[in-house]
Order: structure tokens, then C-alpha cells, then sequence
């Protein structure tokens, strides 16, 4: 029951109450009834979603990233910073094309620094943290050097981001994707996950993991209809059949979908 009553706390978006949430009419405990059925599906727990959305975790949680190895990285990330900036000191008497290309240099070791860490603390590959920390890596560096300077908010910030993607079994390819394309996926923010993104994504999921792949990926198929100029309809209709094996002939004259492709 607690498990139930959390899950409709943290997907009520709507209702002024959860009661009304759940028991307002018969479609709307059907509605929460498959809601449920699919987060059971998906291995999702109620407090790993509420961490996800919000950050709140029990106080016995093991969920969390350690305080001593979110010190420990703030130290590691100050001293790789400091020995750049001595393996690289900036003289006043380059050109300005050298002083470009060496401000230039240390920018990119400065950001291999900031990805390498946040890799490590939140178990995400290094392609996929350049990718959720690109918009605001210049930040990150720039706040290192200031009185106080801790990795923890960044950190915690997009752990929560790794529970969702390694939950849900995500490819770098597919999170680049939803992050390219995020205006397909109610704006997806990896850095603040809501339940709206949680829920089409995982719509998603299911249907990947329903379909074989075997010649396409269901990535491509998406990625194929925002080539520009816009694909035929021939060829993406190929490409989904590639992708899931649907037989689109039988299913046009018999008027038969699979159920991913009627909704």
C-alpha cells in the first residue's frame, strides 16, 4: 500500500487530491492501474522514481552517492585544474594565435576533467556525460576556481539522470537522440526528470524491447524521420519494417495494427 500511494503522489498531476487521482471514476483507476502494471514492468521502485523526479530519499537509502566520494572527487577535480594550469601557464608574451590555441587546449583538459568525474561518480560512460553536461560544462569549470567549489549539486544532479537511463536500459545512442531531438519527447531535460519523460520514455522501451531489431534499430527509425529534407513515407515505412519485422501489407488490408503502431 505505501508503494501504491507513493506512485500516485509522484504521478498526480492533475487531480487535487490522490484519492481523486486513483478513485475518481472508473477510468481513471484503470488508468492508474495500468500505470502501475507498467512501472512493475519496467523494475522501477517507487523511491527510485521520487529520487529521479525530486531528489528526496529516505533517510536510510542507499540510493545516494557516498559524501566521502563526492569530497574526495572535489579535491581530485582542484588538483587536476592546478596542475594544468602549471603544465600550461599563460605568458603575456604569446601572439594571440598561440594564446588562442593554448586557451583552447586547456578548455578541452578542463572539460575531460569535469567529464571523467562525473562519469565515475555516476557510473554513466564518458560519450553520454559530454553529452548531458555539454550546455553547461563552461559553468562547471568556471566555478572551480571560486571559494567553496564542490562537485556534490552537479554530481547528485545528474546521478539522478543515470538512475533513469540505467533503469530504463538506455544506449548512448538513444540518449544522444532524445537529447538532439528532445521537442519529440515533451522536451526531455535529463537534468530534471519529470513523470510526463519518464512515462514516454518508457513507452519507448517497451516498445524496443518488444520488436527484434534484428536489421534496423528503432533509434534509426526515429532518427531517419528527422533527416531533412524529409524522408518518403516508402522509405520510412521500410525502415520501421526493418526495424520491428511488421508486416505492413498484411496489417494495411486486414486492417490489423500492432498495438504500438495503432496508438
Amino acid at each position: 500500500m505505501p508503494e501504491c500511494c507513493l506512485l500516485a503522489k509522484l504521478f498526480n498531476t492533475t487531480s487535487s487530491t490522490i484519492a481523486d487521482f486513483v478513485f475518481e471514476n472508473p477510468t481513471s483507476t484503470f488508468n492508474f492501474y495500468e500505470l502501475a502494471a507498467s512501472v512493475k514492468k519496467s523494475g522501477f521502485k517507487s523511491e527510485l522514481l521520487q529520487y529521479i523526479f525530486n531528489g528526496t530519499l529516505p533517510a536510510a537509502s542507499t540510493l545516494n552517492l557516498s559524501n566521502d566520494k563526492l569530497a574526495q572527487a572535489t579535491i581530485d577535480i582542484k588538483k587536476a585544474f592546478e596542475e594544468i594550469a602549471q603544465r600550461y601557464p599563460t605568458p603575456g608574451s604569446l601572439s594571440p594565435e598561440i594564446l588562442s590555441n593554448l586557451l583552447l587546449l586547456k578548455q578541452k583538459l578542463h572539460e575531460d576533467v569535469i567529464i571523467q568525474h562525473i562519469a565515475l561518480l555516476t557510473d554513466l560512460s564518458e560519450t553520454v556525460t559530454q553529452e548531458l553536461i555539454k550546455e553547461e560544462v563552461g559553468t562547471i569549470i568556471g566555478s572551480v576556481e571560486s571559494e567553496g567549489f564542490t562537485i556534490d549539486e552537479t554530481a547528485k544532479k545528474y546521478h539522478r539522470a543515470a538512475k533513469f537511463i540505467s533503469g530504463l536500459i538506455l544506449t548512448d545512442k538513444e540518449v544522444k537522440h532524445f537529447i538532439s531531438y528532445k521537442s519529440d519527447f515533451d522536451n526531455i531535460d535529463f537534468k530534471s526528470i519529470t513523470p510526463l519523460h519518464w512515462k514516454r520514455i518508457n513507452d519507448y522501451v517497451q516498445l524496443r524491447n518488444a520488436v527484434p531489431q534484428s536489421q534496423a534499430l528503432l533509434i534509426d527509425v526515429f532518427a531517419a524521420a528527422n533527416i531533412v529534407p524529409a524522408p518518403s513515407i516508402d522509405m520510412l515505412t521500410n525502415q520501421l519494417h526493418l526495424a520491428t519485422a511488421w508486416d505492413f501489407k498484411y496489417h494495411f488490408i486486414s486492417g490489423q495494427f500492432p498495438f504500438y503502431f495503432a496508438h
